[in-house]
């Protein structure tokens, strides 16, 4: 199940990023930083931010969490590696929700694409 739920993640993902390219590269960098913008804010206000990273304090640690929270995000959304957004790390009822959003994504992205 688990291998069917990364596959149709990956078809959906790759879909609708597919069709906001094709409305606009500008338009689908801005869809894809505001999706990435309220993943921050939500992680920032779960206070879960902050990546414990061996050796990095303050400013640092806070640059350090952004890249691990990107390409975490990004490894998700486009290679299905649900195993980063289990429950534990973003809580059940996120977690069913984002699920939810990434089948709808495509759908979504094809409402743009009709509408450019």
């Amino acid at each position: 199940m688990m291998c069917v739920l990364s596959t149709l993640q990956n078809l959906s993902r790759i879909t609708g990023t597919a069709l906001l390219f094709a409305v606009s590269k500008r338009f689908a960098f801005v869809c894809v930083s505001i999706e990435m913008l309220a993943y921050f804010v939500f992680k920032k206000l779960r206070d879960d931010f902050v990546v414990w990273i061996p050796a990095l304090e303050g400013k640092t640690q806070f640059v350090g969490s952004i890249l691990c929270h990107l390409v975490e995000k990004v490894l998700v959304d486009f290679s299905g590696m649900i195993h980063l957004r289990s429950p534990k790390l973003v809580g059940g009822r996120t977690f069913s929700l984002l699920l939810l959003y990434n089948q709808a994504f495509p759908f979504i992205c094809l409402f743009f694409y009709n509408n450019r």
